[in-house]
């Protein structure tokens, strides 16, 4: 029996050693910490020294540089496209400027001095400003028209008829080319008319532009200097004058920059004769022909329209 007394002592002494020794065995384990969030970014500043490795690197400088005068250079282009812009618009505005001017200056007795201008007999409205030749003068003999003479092709041979029989075309100013007689250079030839145009010196203008016209027909103003001829005429009253001459004008510079201008004037001169019919169908014309017309000129073609009941 003592054997088995050992074997049961050893058995008890082997079951208790479970709760005294369990303890140590878990003791040892914990709950998980976090991770700090410094730790977790610790790599992130590492990249600086990259970037800024790259901002000194001359072949990455270089091409920053080229990408800047690239833009610099666009930016300059488009500048100077604004400024042409601006000295169109400063030109057109002058224009406009003189243009009414003009207007004025009629209005203050220019047309008063001039004989009353007939219709011509036997001339037959047209519905087209194509056809404005043909209302400008037809017939079988020369026909004295108020104070213009044109013959039997409705070319104009004489000028101002004064009361006394005598044609005062080129006559009555012979004496003005004085000022202009030394002058050779185109430019200086149109610049002075220009500047009789401005004076209100309307005779003088005429006689300069009709020398512009016959030495330099081809000449890079000719458009321009047979315009202000006609716009010379027109401010006399020489409205069957300046009819032909805005006709002509148009026919030999359809595509000149005062294209508008000049069918406009046209238009003007006709009304002016009393040619209502050929005159409606001539401003008509000038927006068909010239969409891009400037706002003074749109706006002088609906006035006109108004002023001749088309």
């Amino acid at each position: 029996m003592k054997p088995f007394y050992k074997l049961i002592a050893a058995a008890a002494l082997a079951a208790g050693a479970f709760p005294v020794n369990a303890a140590p065995l878990f003791s040892g384990f914990s709950p998980v910490e976090p991770v700090p969030p410094a730790a977790v970014g610790s790599a992130a500043p590492e990249r600086a020294p990259v970037i800024l490795a790259q901002s000194g690197d001359p072949v990455f400088r270089i091409g920053q540089l080229e990408e800047q005068v690239r833009a610099l250079n666009g930016r300059i282009e488009e500048l100077g496209f604004q400024m042409l812009q601006m000295q169109e618009q400063m030109r057109q505005m002058q224009e406009d400027n003189e243009f009414r001017f003009q207007e004025l200056e009629k209005t203050g007795g220019q047309r008063g001095d001039a004989g009353p201008a007939a219709t011509q007999p036997g001339v037959e409205p047209s519905s087209t400003a194509s056809t404005s030749q043909d209302s400008l003068g037809t017939g079988a003999a020369p026909a004295d028209l108020g104070s213009i003479k044109f013959n039997e092709n409705g070319d104009l041979i004489g000028g101002i008829i004064e009361p006394n029989g005598s044609a005062a075309g080129t006559g009555a100013t012979a004496g003005a080319g004085t000022d202009t007689a030394s002058l050779t250079a185109p430019e200086d030839i149109y610049q002075a008319g220009y500047n009789h145009m401005l004076a209100g010196d309307y005779a003088l203008a005429e006689q300069v532009f009709q020398q512009y016209v016959a030495a330099f027909p081809e000449g890079e103003r000719a458009a321009d200097a047979m315009f202000w001829l006609g716009e010379a005429q027109y401010s006399q009253g020489n409205y069957q004058a300046s009819a032909q001459t805005f006709l002509d004008a148009h026919k030999q510079y359809p595509q000149a920059d005062k294209g508008a201008d000049t069918l406009l004037k046209l238009g003007m001169s006709l009304a002016q004769l009393d040619n209502r019919d050929t005159a409606c169908a001539t401003l008509r014309e000038v927006l068909i022909r010239y969409p891009g017309a400037s706002a003074a000129v749109r706006a002088k073609v609906s006035e006109e329209q108004l002023r001749a009941s088309c």
